[in-house]
């Protein structure tokens, strides 16, 4: 029986690849204010004030901000394969200089997230930055405001997540919404594609 792959097919191996890798290379911060769940945010939020410094959003979790949400260093954001993180307001990356390492955002495979606008200044950002597994997702806003809301900018350190084999980021301008994806590393094609021989091989016998 000759197994097709569809790009469906395709997409959740890498997800399912991605998820892998960050249990074994990335465990992520040793502390995190975790969401697992459906989350809402109605009022200014500073992530890097959190408890821990930080916020984890699970699989499972869906983040929602209705008002602005600022992060400073050395706060961080870490989505997990299959989380949503919804900012429906600005989101101010980073709002004031608080020096190295700088806020870091990670995105894995298969996660999310999508803003109302971005303001991005490059000098604030020191080490941080967005990093984007294959296939993660980060969507702004509002882009035609000026170089500190378009991702394509000098502004802005939006780069793939190397340890999580992607190896550079794609944009995709759609009026004022700028979608910005991880790419992946083209043996992560070549895996699928001897698993999907493997399969064959193994159904023959």
């Amino acid at each position: 029986m000759r197994i097709m792959w569809t790009n469906s097919m395709i997409v959740k191996a890498r997800v399912l690849l991605g998820a892998v890798l960050a249990c074994l290379l990335c465990p992520g911060p040793a502390t995190a204010e975790v969401i697992d769940s459906q989350v809402t945010w109605e009022d200014r939020t500073a992530i890097h004030a959190q408890p821990d410094g930080g916020i984890e959003v699970t699989g499972t979790g869906h983040l929602i901000a209705n008002a602005r949400v600022d992060i400073d260093s050395p706060g961080f954001l870490t989505i997990r394969s299959g989380g949503v993180v919804e900012f429906n307001d600005t989101f101010k990356f980073p709002d004031n200089d608080e020096g190295p390492p700088g806020p870091t955002i990670h995105i894995e495979s298969g996660g999310m997230m999508t803003v109302g606008d971005t303001e991005s200044i490059f000098a604030r950002i020191y080490d941080g930055g967005i990093f984007l597994a294959p296939d993660a997702i980060y969507q702004t806003g509002m882009i035609s405001l000026g170089d500190r809301r378009d991702p394509r900018s000098a502004e802005w350190k939006i780069e793939p997540w190397v340890e999580m084999g992607a190896t550079g980021i794609d944009i995709a301008v759609d009026g004022e919404i700028a979608t910005v994806r991880g790419v992946p590393e083209p043996s992560s094609i070549c895996l699928l594609g001897l698993g999907s021989l493997m399969l064959l091989r193994l159904r023959r016998r």
